[in-house]
């Protein structure tokens, strides 16, 4: 049963959103389709072009054992699941954290915050231009908050730190199981020497950028969905 084990973290961590979406005395988020579908098809694209790169690259790779062993283009059906699946899931997060939770006041002092975080993995990624890994993910991250920061004027920044923290949670044990934090081998492996060595325990600390950069696609798109047209509009 261990060959089901990515495919089972795919549906876990899709269920519970998945299920909740029906509900339509907050969001009705499943109403919101069209936006949805936008933000995660658009990211997922995006994500499975690299991913098939670097997997051909040698930069990380998946372990038979824990996969069903069906693939496309050398990618196993739970990646592309991965990514249909738990970015759903951090969308969920994200909108309905927005509906349930008090509005954060501070949008200025988060949007200041990720400019930061923009300059920090430039200069982190120009150093490590090297690692193939740290580079891509940390410049690639950059670009994608100094685009948003420059041309979304209305992105709701306070909304985004608020989604994307809470999200770290669920796809941190998603990815320690992934990783190998409690299994005798990881599900996922990655060549150390394309990345920076620091692990958050299993986790490669280039991990917290790239879901990060997943967020940004998947949630701006999805806003922009959304304000054309013309729903309910985001603080």
């Amino acid at each position: 049963m261990e060959k089901y084990l990515y495919l089972f973290l795919d549906l876990a961590s899709f269920s519970i959103p998945f299920l909740f979406s029906f509900e339509k005395k907050w969001i009705h988020f499943i109403g919101r389709w069209k936006a949805i579908a936008a933000g995660l098809g658009a990211m997922a694209l995006f994500f499975l072009v690299w991913d098939y790169a670097f997997t051909k690259s040698g930069v990380w790779g998946f372990n038979d054992r824990y996969i069903t062993g069906i693939k496309a283009y050398g990618l196993p059906l739970e990646e592309f699941l991965f990514f249909i699946l738990i970015g759903y899931a951090c969308l969920f997060i994200y909108e309905s954290l927005h509906h349930l939770a008090p509005r954060p006041a501070w949008g200025k002092t988060a949007k200041t915050l990720f400019a930061l975080i923009a300059i920090v993995n430039l200069v982190v990624a120009v150093l490590h231009t090297d690692r193939l890994y740290t580079f891509t993910a940390l410049a690639l991250n950059a670009v994608g908050l100094f685009l948003v920061l420059l041309f979304f004027k209305a992105f709701p920044w306070s909304k985004f730190l608020l989604g994307y923290a809470v999200s770290l949670i669920p796809f941190s044990l998603v990815n320690g199981v992934l990783t190998g934090g409690f299994t005798e081998e990881p599900v996922v492996w990655y060549n150390n020497t394309e990345n920076l060595g620091i692990r958050m325990g299993t986790i490669p600390l280039e991990d917290s950028q790239y879901m990060m950069l997943m967020m940004l696609i998947s949630t701006g798109l999805y806003e922009m969905v959304l304000r054309r047209n013309s729903l309910p509009k985001q603080a």
